[in-house]
């Protein structure tokens, strides 16, 4: 039924648009022109041969943070990859996903009315666990979730608030893996992380042992 009404909606929106497709896709298939806000990318060889091979594709570091802009929340490396004469819908409901229009061209749908708050964003990360929340830290201190780039201050005041009963008698655990060469006692990693443990173990977090941190 979702998908049902998903389709519907896209055929309506998309009725007015010469040479779109009525399946979902927002792209003319004559011209493969996408017909709504959207980002454009041409890919180096290497990003044609993963999504040939992998099904995915891994934004290089200009990309990433110009899909930040548009796309908060997405990680950088996109896990779907729909080729722009395929069927299928695409209004909201696969997630982080691009649109590949030739070998080495893609588009990435974006709508500025649904831009998520620094906050939103981080309760989304880590309400994908049920019970544990597992981080990364990069040697910058910069935290990750699933790939997701987390802002710090956000991040912090997620830990500050107090869990509730029934969460505290769940004994939920906060992870945070370091990079290589990045523990605990590099200046950029430790402020951060002693904050963010001291945070959450006030809250009702369980977290490592100080001497635990490097592990």
């Amino acid at each position: 039924m979702k998908s049902i009404i998903c389709l519907l909606l896209a055929s309506a929106s998309l009725a007015l648009v010469p040479g779109a497709r009525a399946d979902g896709l927002p792209v003319d298939t004559k011209t493969r022109t996408i017909t709504a806000d959207h980002l454009l990318f041409d890919v180096s060889e290497y990003q044609a041969e993963e999504m040939d091979t992998q099904g995915t594709l891994t934004l290089t570091k200009d990309q990433w943070k110009t899909v930040r802009e548009k796309k908060l929340g997405w990680p950088m490396r996109i896990d779907t990859i729909i080729n722009y004469d395929e069927g299928g819908c695409s209004c909201g409901t696969l997630g982080p996903h691009v649109i590949r229009l030739s070998e080495r061209k893609v588009g990435i749908l974006y709508d500025a009315n649904e831009y998520p708050s620094e906050e939103q964003l981080v309760r989304e990360a880590l309400s994908r666990s049920d019970r544990d929340a597992s981080l990364h830290v990069d040697r910058r201190g910069q935290f990750y979730a699933k790939g997701v780039l987390l802002p710090f201050p956000a991040l912090l005041a997620f830990f500050q608030t107090p869990l509730e009963a029934e969460a505290k008698s769940e004994s939920r655990h906060l992870f945070v893996h370091t990079a290589v060469d990045a523990g605990p006692d590099s200046p950029a990693v430790k402020d951060r992380l002693d904050r963010l443990y001291a945070a959450a173990k006030a809250s009702g977090w369980e977290v490592p042992e100080p001497r635990e941190h490097g592990d």
